[in-house]
């Protein structure tokens, strides 16, 4: 069974569960140590720092 939701629907999800996961996983990304540069970006930092 499938659903299709409307395009914007779909989007939104997506968008919303991968920042769900991220935010989840940061720790585990490390992504202030393989890509520094991001933490220059305050709403990056406020989000992926571990």
């Amino acid at each position: 069974m499938t659903i299709n939701p409307p395009l914007y629907v779909g989007i939104f999800l997506v968008a919303v569960l991968s920042l769900v996961l991220l935010l989840v996983n940061r720790r585990r990304l490390q992504v202030e140590r393989f890509f520094p540069e991001i933490m220059k970006v305050p709403i990056l930092k406020r989000l992926l720092a571990s």
